[in-house]
């Protein structure tokens, strides 16, 4: 009995404390970026493709009360400068969160005007993408095919995948 019991309770930790968004996922790697439909924060429903503008992104799906989310949030910012200036535009879908709560938790921090921020509350286009975890990050080159896929919760290991897709974006405009 106490074996039997031992068993589930490992099985219950490993099922919910394993995150697949957390191993360099490939499921969408390689393939187009949906030209998915949101809200914008002032309420304006928009197709990513067209806050994109045929240039490298880094789509950042999160929340405001994750851990790892709050942690690639600082990776992201830090390196964000440095990016922009190379033309990537970083965006973050808010995934089952109200506009309001979003909205207070962007309020308690320095909001980064930088960052485009998009509203996914009901779930729809994390569920459609077949997303399991918060943080997941999609980074796109300029032709909106998805170049990295996964949750890199070490500056390093996020540096390394925006610079392999910036690479192979490069790759594609000088052909």
């Amino acid at each position: 009995m106490q074996n039997k019991t031992c068993f589930y309770v490992i099985v219950f930790f490993a099922f919910f404390l394993w995150s697949p968004s957390n191993v360099n996922a490939s499921e969408h790697t390689g393939k187009k970026l949906n030209n998915f439909k949101l809200k914008t924060l002032a309420g304006e429903k928009i197709r990513i493709r067209s806050v994109l503008k045929d240039k490298p992104a880094v789509i950042n799906f999160t929340t405001t009360w994750c851990e790892d989310c709050k942690k690639l949030d600082e990776i992201i910012s830090r390196s964000l400068p440095k990016y922009s200036k190379k033309g990537v535009v970083f965006c973050y879908v808010y995934v089952g969160q109200k506009k309001k709560f979003v909205l207070s938790a962007i309020a308690e921090k320095s909001p980064n005007p930088n960052i485009i921020k998009l509203l996914d509350e009901r779930r729809k286009i994390f569920q459609k993408m077949k997303l399991n975890s918060v943080p997941h990050l999609l980074i796109v080159n300029s032709k909106g095919i998805i170049g990295y896929e996964g949750a890199p919760l070490d500056e390093k290991d996020f540096i390394a995948a925006i610079e392999k897709v910036l690479m192979s974006d490069r790759s594609i405009i000088s052909h």
